[in-house]
């Protein structure tokens, strides 16, 4: 096995991390948590929590971008402050701002 094409620590006995991942169409963070998870005690076994420490960043990751996109409301015509096409996501309880979708994850 290729430290480059197939690392020891990405092959279980069937499957390699990346053909799950490819194959259930992951993405970045969910496909890098599965990653760090499967690999988690392989690579070097010493730093298991720090390998699921990491899925766990991915996870929670992607959970904050997508409570802040589901939050957000198309506005025709509406700007954010960084200039790309903007978003009303509600702001506390009652209080509206016209976000684009990276600056509604940065206010999440």
């Amino acid at each position: 096995m290729s430290n480059v094409n197939h690392p020891k620590h990405y092959a279980g006995k069937k499957y390699e991390v990346i053909d799950i991942i490819e194959d259930f169409d992951l993405g970045f963070h969910l496909g890098n948590a599965v990653k760090y998870i499967l690999r988690a005690g392989k690579k070097d076994s010493t730093k298991t929590l720090e390998d699921l420490d990491k899925a766990r960043w991915y996870i929670e990751r992607l959970i904050t971008i997508t409570r802040a996109v589901n939050k957000l409301v198309e506005v025709k015509e509406e700007i954010c402050a960084c200039g790309k096409p903007a978003f009303l996501t509600t702001v506390g309880k009652t209080n509206t701002k016209h976000l684009c979708k990276e600056c509604a994850v940065d206010n999440a």
